[in-house]
């Protein structure tokens, strides 16, 4: 559970089931945002990353975003307001809006390309922040690095004014940037104008994540210099640099700031809190791309890109290739080397005799063996310690030699001593996350202990699925144990770990198919739409309806908001008799009738309906304005359960009760206004109980009429 979700709500039991880990809390929090897809084309990704930072993570969507969808993406506290934001569409397109504050955003819309008859006739820009917009360029999507021409405003945009901008018509796709007094930036590209011809702007704000741990911070400063130098040896322009984190997966970011002409030098500067290893990509001006990846930029001053030339190999292909290791680089124990145009992923064999070390160099002869004269090639070199490092497309003819200098590791987070110096002799751990769900804590502790001691990852981010992190462990031995625990607090435990022989520790969450939890759910629509907690099923590969003869019916999710913890899930092809919600007007009241339906303790007392009845004790929640707090008892596995009026209309989505160690049978549900919004959202025909209605019905019929509506649900992995 995230730490946002701790500080919101502190000391709160969720009401879903989990079998080793009973407890938790409702998610809470500003860092989320809808994805809203105002296009006729699916949105098939998004991903998200602190701007300017390289790690773009993993697709945060649960599935193609179809038109007139929105989903509720949940982001960590720890990115801070400013993030970049990337969404892919079928067929390659995309669009991404950089540097974006989604402190003041709770949704954002993205529209597929097209190339609508007539095209976009103008701009509405709107300033909703406090900072002026003093510039604003737009162009009919020139291209990464191309120009936007003048700026559009006659004046500076104050705060929460707009402004209309004419455009020209030439298409629907526009790249656009608004700048703010004070020199910030906000960039969009591949936006879609035909679909979404206002767009609103902030400026950047001071809002920042909780200050790092002093020795974190020491550690950060001390890091070498990540900027890089890209240099054109070539004699076609590059139009494109797209950086990103060494093996992450997206585009990247470009970097370049217009067009790197033959012969010029562009100095690129890099977030140092994202390390030193990054994949570079470049495309020239005539179709061309190059690849370097796995660059230590901290061991370069350059990275030296040229087009290949077609037509030249014959004559201007060098007789050899000097490969050389930098004076300070780690030995390179295989090099290997092929043609761009050889066919299937085979880089050829090894070319070393013997390692290369440090300040060594080796020539090879060309062209190789069985090869015509060729100038653009493939490179890998694989270091002692496993890395490797690729090159892509490097055109030899330009570029007569290639430098390796080797990956290096960030610096472990708060691996110190008292005195602010690291561990001596203390074994290195690195951990990779091959799980779905962000790890949360992580406890490592020498086998021969019996205490597992701080967390590890206190006063850091989350580590994002398919990512890898440096972590501190204490000094003596090598034998350890480790205890991770994921954002849907799924724990693993790893026992006996030798970190002196092993530095590498993959952690998989939890067996492909294991039970992570259970709770409830309730139908909604006739088209078989079940409301329930997003909690219920985050961090789930599978959800699903335990039915009576024990077999598991599978579920599909339509959408999740985080904010308010609710989600809908879907059984295709069945028509149900959904609950009815109580008019929206209608407000929650004091003392009213409360009754709650669901699946709880189903672990320990079976899984068959239960039913609790108490009053409406509050009718609001400090800190979660969506949620009422009742007197019904609530339990483990409730999670998702209705919560019905005297006349069995749907009031309420039971989350979450109060510990009790601190209080007793204090418990909380979400309003039935905040699901019904939700819901209709994603398309969902609810149904309302008639205004009129006065009829009272006893707990034994609301269990009877409206039970067989409720339904228990299984999260598996």
């Amino acid at each position: 559970m995230s730490r946002l979700a701790l500080a919101a709500l502190l000391g709160l039991l969720l009401a879903s089931s989990l079998p080793a880990l009973a407890t938790a809390q409702p998610v809470t929090g500003r860092y989320d945002i809808a994805v809203q897809n105002l296009g006729d084309t699916p949105i098939t990704g998004a991903w998200f990353r602190r701007a300017g930072t390289q790690a773009w993570g993993s697709n945060r969507l649960d599935g193609p975003l179809d038109p007139n969808q929105r989903q509720v993406v949940r982001l960590s506290p720890q990115g801070g307001c400013q993030r970049d934001i990337y969404v892919s569409f079928p067929g390659g397109a995309h669009a991404d809006k950089l540097n974006l504050n989604i402190c003041a955003f709770g949704s954002t819309a993205f529209a597929a390309p097209t190339s609508a008859a007539g095209g976009a006739h103008g701009i509405t820009v709107k300033n909703l922040g406090s900072t002026p917009i003093v510039g604003f360029y737009v162009a009919a999507a020139p291209g990464p690095g191309g120009p936007l021409g003048p700026n559009r405003l006659t004046a500076p945009l104050a705060a929460h004014q707009s402004a209309h901008i004419a455009l020209d018509a030439k298409g629907c796709v526009y790249d656009m940037e608004a700048q703010y007094q004070g020199g910030a930036r906000g960039f969009r590209q591949g936006i879609n104008l035909c679909a979404l011809d206002i767009q609103s702007f902030v400026a950047p704000t001071t809002a920042t994540p909780a200050a790092a741990p002093a020795q974190a911070q020491a550690q950060a400063a001390a890091q070498a210099p990540t900027d890089i130098y890209i240099v054109n040896r070539g004699q076609d322009p590059i139009i494109r640099a797209l950086f990103r984190r060494g093996g992450m997966r997206g585009a990247g970011t470009n970097r370049l700031r217009g067009v790197l002409m033959p012969g010029q030098r562009q100095l690129i500067r890099l977030p140092p809190t994202d390390g030193c290893i990054y994949d570079i990509g470049v495309a020239y001006q005539n179709g061309g791309t190059s690849d370097q990846l796995g660059l230590n930029v901290c061991g370069y001053s350059d990275a030296v890109f040229a087009a290949a030339q077609p037509g030249r190999a014959a004559t201007a292909a060098p007789a050899s290739l000097l490969v050389r290791n930098s004076d300070h680089g780690p030995v390179v124990e295989r090099f290997y080397l092929s043609p761009s145009t050889a066919p299937g992923d085979s880089f050829g064999p090894d070319r070393l005799s013997a390692p290369l070390g440090p300040g060594r160099s080796i020539r090879i002869a060309l062209p190789l063996p069985g090869e015509a004269a060729h100038c653009d090639y493939d490179m890998r070199a694989i270091y002692a310690s496993g890395a490797k490092e690729d090159r892509y497309r490097v055109n030899i003819c330009a570029i007569g030699g290639a430098v390796f200098n080797g990956p290096v590791g960030n610096a472990p987070i708060g691996n110190t001593t008292a005195g602010g110096g690291p561990h001596p002799g203390a074994p290195a751990l690195r951990v990779a996350n091959d799980y779905r769900v962000p790890l949360a804590h992580l406890f490592v502790s020498p086998s021969s202990s019996h205490h597992w001691g701080p967390d590890r990852l206190a006063g850091a981010a989350m580590v994002a699925p398919h990512t890898t992190a440096a972590v501190a462990v204490p000094a003596g031995g090598c034998v350890f144990d480790l205890r991770a625990v994921f954002d849907n607090e799924v724990v693993q435990q790893i026992g006996r770990v030798d970190l002196c022989r092993t530095h590498l520790v993959r952690l998989i969450g939890a067996k492909p198919g294991a039970l992570l939890g259970r709770g409830s759910g309730f139908y909604i629509s006739r088209d078989g739409d079940i409301l329930t907690n997003n909690h219920v099923v985050y961090g789930c590969r599978t959800v699903a309806i335990l039915r009576d003869d024990g077999r598991p019916l599978t579920l599909r999710v339509l959408g999740q908001d985080v904010r308010d913890d609710l989600a809908v899930l879907r059984e295709d092809g069945v028509a149900t008799a959904p609950l009815r919600f109580r008019d929206a007007a209608i407000r929650v009241a004091g003392g009213e009738t409360a009754t709650a339906l669901g699946y709880p303790l189903s672990f320990d007392l079976g899984a068959q309906l239960k039913i609790s009845s108490g009053f409406v004790s509050a009718t609001e929640v400090a800190g979660a304005p969506a949620q009422f707090q009742m007197q019904t008892p609530i339990n483990p596995g409730n999670s998702g359960g209705p919560v019905l009026d005297s006349s069995g209309a749907v009031i309420g989505v039971s989350v979450a009760q109060l510990r009790p160690s601190r209080a007793e049978n204090v418990n909380f549900a979400v309003r039935g206004d905040v699901a019904q919004r939700f819901a209709r959202s994603l398309g969902v025909k609810i149904l309302l109980a008639p205004k009129d209605e006065t009829a009272k019905m006893s707990p034994r019929q609301i269990y009877a009429t409206e039970g067989p509506s409720v339904v228990p649900l299984e999260c598996f992995n």
